[in-house]
């Protein structure tokens, strides 16, 4: 007896997902390792902590960010 011929490509697993379904599944994985996502920037967890403290006094995340570059930057 002869196997039938197998067709191209892989063989379906059945647990497929789609890249909505990957990138949020990476999101949450990111998340839950404590790093903040900022759009498509990841922090790690000591980045998030300091981004936390320059927003306590009541910057927003893109003033934070704008005056620690900036502040970086000066000679």
């Amino acid at each position: 007896m002869i196997a039938p011929k197998r067709g191209p490509g892989r063989p379906p697993t059945g647990q497929a997902m789609t890249s909505t379904q990957r990138n949020r599944a990476r999101r949450e994985r990111l998340q839950s390792q404590g790093c903040r996502l900022l759009g498509s920037v990841v922090l790690t967890p000591e980045a998030a902590a300091a981004l936390d403290r320059l927003t306590a006094g009541g910057a927003t995340i893109d003033e934070a960010i704008s005056q620690a570059l900036s502040a970086l930057a000066q000679p």
